[in-house]
Formats: C-alpha cells, sequence, structure tokens
C-alpha cells in the first residue's frame, strides 16, 4: 500500500465533491497523499492541480469537438501522470465522456490499482453499452441516485447508492435571512427566481425566452418581483445586455452566495434543465423546467444519441412521473410555456401538491451522508 490516491474532477460540481470526499478520506487513521486534477474547492485543501481545472470546463456537443485537441492532450497527461506514479487508488467524478475512457487505458496498459468512478453516467438515457465496459474496467461504482443500481445488477461490478450530495449540503447549509436586503428586495416581496444556467451558452440560450416568460408574467401580476441567479461575474454583461433588450422591470441579480436563499424563498422558479431542478424540488419550490437546445446539440440528441424518455427533468425521473413541467427542444412554444408557468405561479392547489410531491422525492433520496458513505466505501475497497 502507497496511500497516494488519485482524484480527477473535470467540473465544478465534482470540485466540490471532491473536497468533501478529501475530507472524509482524511479522517481515516492513515494519512493518504493526494494528487490529480481539481478546482479551487479542492485546491483549498492542500490539493495541487496537474491542469488547469478551467480547460476542461466544456458543454455542449459542439463546444466539445471544438475542445478536442485540447482535451486530448489532457487525457494524455493524466494517464501518463497515473501510470508513472501509480497511486493506489484512481478516484474519478463525474465527467464520464474523459473518465470512463480514461479507466478503459489505464487498464489497456496494465495499471493495477483501484479504478472509483463517483457519480454514474445517464446510461439509463444513453449509452447503455457504457454497462459492460465500465464492468470490465471498474472496481466500484458510487451512485447518488437510488435506482442506478438496478442497471448494474446483472453485472460483477459493486454499485453503491451513498446518497445524494444535494441533501447532505442542505443538512448543514446556514441560510442568511437577511439576504434580500443585500439584493435590493423586501422581506415581502413575492419573487420568482431564474435560473438560466451557469455557462455563457446556456445564459444566451435559455435567458431571452425566461425573460420573455416572465415580462408576460409582470404584466399580468405587476406586483411579482424577479430573482435572477447568476453564479459568475464575467457573465454580467451578457445578461444586463439581455435584460436591457426584455425591457423587464424589477428584476434583481442574485450571486451565487444566495442561491440556496433564492430557492427557498421563491414563490415559483423557472429553471433549465440539470442538477439546479433537483435543487430547488429540495426547496420544495414549484418550478418550471425548460432548456432551450442549440441546432448542432438538438441534430445529436435527436439522431446520434437518439433520446427518447419519458421524462427529462431529473426530479422527475426519480419520482416516474411528471412534477416539474418540461420543456426542451429547438424551439420551444412560449404561449406553452407561459402558460404553465403562469399556472405554477397563480394555482395555490398546483403549487401545493407540487411541494407535497417535492417531499416525495426527498423521502426517496433519504437524508444519508453521500461523501461520508462515499469515503467509506473507498476505504473498504483500498484494505481489500
Amino acid at each position: 500500500m502507497n496511500n497516494k490516491i488519485f482524484i480527477f474532477a473535470g467540473e465544478a460540481s465534482g470540485d466540490l465533491h471532491g473536497s468533501r470526499l478529501m475530507k472524509e478520506l482524511k479522517s481515516g487513521t492513515t494519512p493518504i497523499e493526494f494528487s490529480g486534477v481539481g478546482g479551487p474547492e479542492m485546491e483549498a485543501n492542500g490539493f495541487k492541480s496537474l491542469l488547469p481545472f478551467k480547460d476542461l470546463q466544456v458543454m455542449g456537443f459542439s463546444a466539445v469537438i471544438k475542445s478536442l485537441p485540447t482535451l486530448w492532450r489532457h487525457f494524455y497527461k493524466v494517464k501518463n501522470e497515473i501510470i508513472t506514479t501509480q497511486p493506489e487508488a484512481v478516484v474519478l467524478i463525474d465527467y464520464p465522456g474523459f473518465n470512463l475512457r480514461l479507466a478503459k487505458a489505464l487498464r489497456k496498459e496494465g495499471y493495477q490499482g483501484k479504478i472509483v468512478q463517483v457519480i454514474a453516467p445517464t446510461v439509463w438515457a444513453h449509452g447503455k453499452n457504457r454497462i459492460d465496459t465500465m464492468a470490465s474496467t471498474l472496481d466500484l461504482l458510487l451512485t447518488i441516485y437510488p435506482f442506478e443500481s438496478n442497471f448494474f445488477a446483472h453485472t460483477p461490478l459493486k454499485t453503491v447508492y451513498i446518497g445524494n450530495p444535494i441533501q447532505e449540503y442542505l443538512m448543514t447549509y446556514a441560510y442568511d435571512d437577511d439576504w434580500k436586503k443585500g439584493c435590493g428586495l423586501c422581506r415581502e416581496d413575492s419573487i420568482i427566481a431564474l435560473f438560466p444556467g451557469s455557462r455563457l451558452k446556456e445564459i444566451q440560450a435559455n435567458l431571452p425566452l425566461q425573460l420573455q416568460t416572465a415580462s408576460l408574467l409582470k404584466k399580468n401580476y405587476p406586483e411579482v418581483k424577479f430573482g435572477l441567479s447568476y453564479t459568475q461575474e464575467s457573465h454580467l454583461s451578457t445578461i444586463h445586455s439581455l435584460i436591457t433588450q426584455s425591457g423587464l422591470r424589477d428584476i434583481h441579480l442574485i450571486p451565487r452566495k444566495w442561491t440556496y436563499e433564492l430557492m427557498r424563498d421563491a414563490n415559483a422558479a423557472l429553471a433549465k434543465s440539470g442538477t439546479v431542478t433537483l435543487e430547488l424540488a429540495m426547496h420544495l419550490c414549484p418550478t418550471v423546467m425548460m432548456y432551450q437546445l442549440s441546432f448542432f446539440d438538438f441534430l445529436m440528441a435527436k439522431f446520434v444519441l437518439q433520446l427518447k424518455l419519458p421524462h427529462y427533468c431529473i426530479v422527475n425521473i426519480i419520482a416516474n412521473r411528471e412534477i416539474y413541467p418540461e420543456f426542451i427542444g429547438r424551439d420551444i412554444d412560449m404561449t406553452q410555456l407561459y402558460q404553465s408557468f403562469e399556472r405554477t405561479y397563480s394555482d395555490t392547489n398546483r403549487r401545493e401538491t407540487m411541494k407535497q410531491e417535492c417531499l416525495e422525492v426527498r423521502s426517496i433520496l433519504g437524508n444519508s451522508n453521500a461523501c461520508q458513505n462515499g469515503a467509506k466505501a473507498i476505504q473498504e475497497l483500498i484494505r481489500c
């Protein structure tokens, strides 16, 4: 045993999971030497990243294709580092397109250590051929949704549901009850939350439709105010430009540090697809999900990945029924989107039903400490 663990986290969410996982692994009796790829959260825990974290944050088919030369250089650099240093375990967090290829390449070159994938790829949506590849290359798969284990039941791959990290974060999150004052809002204001996305291309695609919907709502409900969530200061110029074009008033920009406060106190939300919808469900916030696809991404989803699911919103997938109305595609019908959102905001019975259904989703996920469970499973694997 060399007590070395290589962690690869290629996205902001993976960086956060990685930092919490490191803390739990450090709490064991044996000192561990960490190396790999991570971002600011992991670096704050003494982690030195092998690569520039920002170079890996790519989303969308077209963006990935443009970034392929850089991604391939990073791929070989990471692979060679692992083969050279031979850590006892390699922990791969999310980022499946990169990580599953890395696991396969490591086995091909004779790496004998343990390989762990934290957060399963969406094999229930597409890429079911990945299942057998994962079973032949991984030693352990840690999932954050309880239904995912079923897809690996026929394989020898040890699959463990560790709980969902969002539940864990919320159990310890300290809400700022004076957050509205910091955003120019009054305590009694009726707030609609807008979540266009954390990446610039998502904002450019989703925010115009969200602002159109908000403008229509404002005409019928003049008392409402809007809280627009943003994650990076560098996106503000684009956001301000789009707001100016929309002519919408009473819109307040909410920085990342108050995201959960906005979710907790909003009367309703209009959000892009992704983890944000699950976070909203955990806050019992009535929500409509939407995602405007680029033409290229639409073609890839329809003809290459051949996505055809009963639900695309993770909240609905977990519940196996529609809780949050979802609008996703190349040309979203603005009339239908507005009507659905107006009803979500104004219909008290609908809102209460949504809240009760969100409580059911909470119950399905449980309240386990995901990172603690994940660290325990990794420690048990290494001791084997």
